[in-house]
């Protein structure tokens, strides 16, 4: 294997990917690092992750990226208690940002959703503010969402927005939104806002690790598009296909002849599995899977459309030259052994794609932990021998 952007927790393998999309740049962040070391009395591995979705500019989001986990590391309860460590990290971090930013000007200032999971000794740690989500892969092969999305119209964040004599727009066609502009109840920084009801308090999670398969971290850009159960079916169907031979052209048929059936048989999870087998058998920009997961929007969106017309209609996607996962930046990154198929920056790569093709606008970022039981040990052996060559 080439290098590959991966990092070995003794429970998961972790990865990355984010593309900009239909949006002139990329205002996301991410962190995926072990907080070992970095106190001295901290001697155990602490594996901390997270995704920042900025807005007005990405001074927020690589702020937070920078920051937040150098506050939880200063709090003198962590990592005893760290779900108050979290509290105080998300509070700290935001208080540092508006003094820093130092304007409440409404067209200068920026915020960012926080989206964090920390893996220790034996249990996962979530927290949250704004509409990134954290999803879990459950041992009994369901799918849990950890995390809620902080929209302005949830009862309990409208009436704090109402309270604070601010109020909640919603007009057809957009999303509600905090005075009519901002589109998240919750985020760290937003300087105007934060006499609107809107605040940086995280919600926090605990889970035990054994009950976790996976874990996943991403902005909107993919939740508009995917739901949790489609993100957990596409995920699996993975490492059931990786190493069987997949026929893009072959595939391309059998979607072609389920769309076209009387009763239009064809199920949205099949449409989307068939389409990520196509995907792992080949990535490159102008292989079948573009051309299929075109397909599937239009067939989800416009469910009277004839065959024939999805059978000619093939739109160049926007925003693929952008695509990043992991050290790849190039589109045309292809996977070639099993264990590159099965990477978490490959599986990223696999879910932006399908993001992208199925009309998210917005940009995506995913960071993804697969658990390491999921994986042969040869695999495992070969992910840590590119990680820590000879």
């Amino acid at each position: 294997m080439k290098q590959a952007h991966m990092f070995l927790s003794s429970l998961y393998v972790w990865g990355h990917g984010s593309v900009s999309g239909r949006r002139p740049s990329n205002e996301d962040a991410h962190i995926i690092r072990d907080l070992k070391g970095l106190r001295q009395d901290l001697i155990d591995s602490i594996t901390f992750v997270g995704v920042f979705d900025g807005h007005g500019g990405d001074r927020a989001s690589k702020f937070v990226r920078d920051k937040l986990h150098l506050q939880l590391s200063k709090a003198r309860i962590f990592p005893m208690d760290l779900k108050e460590s979290l509290r105080q990290a998300y509070l700290n971090t935001d208080k540092l940002y508006l003094r820093e930013e130092g304007t409440s000007d409404i067209y200068s200032s920026a915020g960012t959703t926080a989206v964090v999971c920390i893996h220790h000794k034996g249990m996962l740690y979530f927290a949250n503010a704004g509409d990134s989500r954290a999803i879990v892969g459950l041992r009994d092969r369901g799918v849990r969402q950890i995390t809620v999305d902080h929209k302005p119209n949830l009862p309990a964040e409208k009436t704090r927005i109402e309270r604070a004599g601010s109020c909640v727009v919603m007009d057809d066609g957009d999303c509600p939104r905090v005075a009519g502009m901002l589109a998240v109840s919750r985020a760290i920084g937003d300087s105007p806002f934060k006499n609107c009801g809107v605040i940086a308090d995280p919600d926090i999670f605990a889970l035990r690790e054994a009950d976790a398969d996976y874990v996943v971290l991403a902005c909107d850009g993919l939740w508009d598009v995917l739901s949790n159960e489609d993100v957990d079916s596409l995920i699996r169907h993975v490492f059931t296909v990786a190493g069987k031979s997949t026929d893009p052209v072959f595939a391309t048929q059998l979607i072609k002849s389920k769309l076209s059936g009387p009763d239009h048989t064809a199920t949205r999870k099949e449409l989307l599995q068939h389409a990520i087998a196509c995907l792992v058998a080949s990535s490159g920009p102008d292989d079948q899977l573009v051309k299929i997961a075109t397909r599937i929007g239009e067939y989800l969106s416009q469910r009277q459309t004839s065959i024939q017309e999805l059978a000619t209609v093939f739109p160049e996607m926007p925003g693929l030259s952008s695509l990043e996962c992991g050290e790849y930046k190039e589109c045309d990154r292809s996977y070639k052994t099993v264990g590159q198929k099965i990477s978490p920056e490959a599986v990223a790569s696999y879910l932006l794609r399908l993001a992208l093709c199925l009309g998210s606008e917005d940009n995506v970022t995913i960071v993804l932990g697969l658990g390491r039981k999921l994986y042969p040990k040869s695999i495992i052996v070969e992910y840590d021998s590119v990680m820590h060559p000879q």
